[in-house]
């Protein structure tokens, strides 16, 4: 951002509900401890893989929901009658996940399931894949700086949600530079509670640096990117220079929820005790 200095105490209330900041610290890199059972996960993950053909469909089990509350001796009755075992019983829904019996297809076993009265449908069971997700590229030329935004994994959020154009974020703060390259184009009509009738320009460079990482333009080769860069910016200026007070925080809070205000930021806080 333009004359913007850093601060590691900018609380920001995140516009995007897929990404929700944890853990953003600028430190170094830790050394992670790999638990003791990684190994015996990942092959059991290759095992399990292994299991299933081609097509994605399980060579070694098929999934049986029957009629009624599933039973110790309903589930021994059918392993007995169709020489299968039950790999798992999913109770809640009447489910048995049964092996196929050796020497029977997939098809075989199901026909024989499917003909018994006790069987409400009988179905091979499928592989399931996480789906791959791409990551948005911002051309903004700071956006390697921003290490918050690597840290929620904003580029892979960005593929679901950028904000829309129809929210409008309040920055309750120190007002914005309302010239700013980077904001300038989104910036509403704002109000500012120290001095009414004036414009919520910012003296203090807080509130536009926080407005830019909520939602700074994203893309057009300028600045920073901000979190929910396609939402509007209301700056609501209450505070100075240095402080306001929380009269001036109240004021501000309340014309901006009657003028559209749909998410609302506020950096602040106070030492004094009553």
């Amino acid at each position: 951002m333009k004359n913007i200095k850093r601060t590691g105490q900018t609380v920001l209330f995140v516009i995007l509900a897929s990404a929700f900041l944890a853990g953003c610290s600028n430190s170094s890199q830790t050394t992670l401890v790999v638990p003791e059972q990684t190994t015996a996960a990942i092959q059991s993950s290759e095992s399990l893989i292994s299991e299933f053909d081609a097509k994605g469909v399980s060579k070694s089990h098929v999934l049986v929901k029957v009629k009624g509350q599933i039973s110790k001796s309903s589930s021994d009755e059918f392993s007995a009658k169709f020489n299968s075992k039950v790999k798992r019983t999913i109770s809640r829904i009447n489910v048995l996940v049964m092996e196929i019996p050796a020497g029977k297809t997939s098809q075989q076993f199901l026909k024989d399931l499917k003909a018994d009265s006790r069987v409400v449908y009988a179905e091979p069971d499928i592989k399931v894949e996480h789906d791959a997700v791409d990551e948005v590229k911002f051309n903004d030329p700071m956006l390697a700086d921003q290490y918050a935004l690597t840290q929620v994994e904003a580029a892979k959020a960005w593929t679901v949600n950028q904000g829309k154009a129809s929210v409008v974020v309040a920055i309750v703060d120190t007002g914005i530079d309302l010239e700013h390259p980077d904001l300038k184009a989104k910036i509403l009509d704002g109000y500012n509670a120290l001095k009414p009738g004036t414009p919520p320009a910012d003296d203090a460079r807080h509130g536009t640096h926080v407005g830019g990482i909520a939602a700074a333009i994203g893309n057009n080769g300028v600045g920073v990117s901000g979190l929910a860069s396609n939402c509007k910016l209301l700056p609501v200026k209450v505070l100075g220079a240095n402080s306001g007070s929380i009269a001036s925080i109240a004021d501000g809070l309340i014309w901006a929820a009657d003028h559209g205000a749909d998410v609302v930021n506020m950096s602040l806080g106070t030492y004094t005790e009553e």
